[in-house]
């Protein structure tokens, strides 16, 4: 059997614009022994992080932030060694995410052990931090509410007059007319359907009112269908325009 070898990486340094990164020495140790046997088991947890630092490492020195972070995010997930919280805080500073920044360099003050010199530091940088964090929330509350307040009034839509309301109102007249003439023509037949009842009652000879007889249901009969279609196309009629008039 062979000892598996410690090993042990920094927290990068590089420069970015005009400000040097701080360089942080951590160690990571491996398992105690491993065998031919262990070495064709899938990899612990602990080795993924430590491939995953790495990459983290490189895609931090060639300039690619975003993967670096990715990285990096990884590798505590697997380790949950709060030392890579400081590469996590060092690259979302790089990418402008000020808030989160925040966020992972508290924890890892409060999970981390770190020299008391460097946490008078770090706990500067972090007062420093939140208060611009403080500055961009009370300079964006006031801006949103004075955006909503001056949010221009939409237009209004004109519609486009296309003499549709004419044709409409032509018709609804003409619904109100027709039933009015309805309504006339249905009094008038009520009228000699009574008058023919009225001579039935009255005559004494079939000859004389055979004629009246027959022809009252009728003119009974059609007077008030028509006066009732009269009726309902006036109300109709009165109703539309009464919509339609603005």
């Amino acid at each position: 059997m062979r000892r598996a070898s410690s090993w042990s990486f920094s927290l990068f340094s590089r420069t970015t614009r005009h400000a040097a990164l701080v360089v942080l020495a951590i160690g990571w140790l491996g398992g105690a022994t491993s065998s031919p046997a262990r070495a064709q088991e899938e990899p612990s947890a602990d080795e993924r992080a430590r491939a995953r630092f790495e990459s983290g490492r490189a895609h931090y020195d060639a300039g690619r932030v975003p993967e670096a972070l990715a990285d990096f995010e990884a590798a505590f997930e697997l380790s949950r060694r709060p030392a890579l919280l400081y590469n996590v805080y060092l690259c979302r500073l790089d990418l402008g995410d000020v808030e989160q920044a925040v966020d992972a360099l508290r924890r890892y003050l409060a999970e981390a052990s770190v020299e008391q010199t460097e946490r008078t530091s770090l706990e500067a940088r972090l007062v420093e931090l939140e208060r611009r964090v403080a500055l961009r929330a009370r300079a964006v509350a006031p801006e949103r509410v004075r955006s909503r307040r001056e949010a221009p009034t939409p237009p209004r839509v004109l519609e486009l007059d296309t003499g549709d309301d004419r044709g409409t109102n032509v018709a609804a007249w003409a619904l109100v007319s027709s039933g009015a003439v309805a309504m006339v023509t249905g009094v008038v037949l009520l009228a000699i359907a009574q008058s023919d009842i009225d001579e039935v009652a009255d005559g004494t000879r079939w000859s004389e009112v055979s004629g009246s007889y027959r022809r009252a249901p009728v003119a009974s009969g059609v007077g008030l269908g028509a006066l009732g279609a009269g009726l309902a196309a006036l109300g109709t009629g009165t109703a539309w325009l009464v919509v339609e008039t603005p």
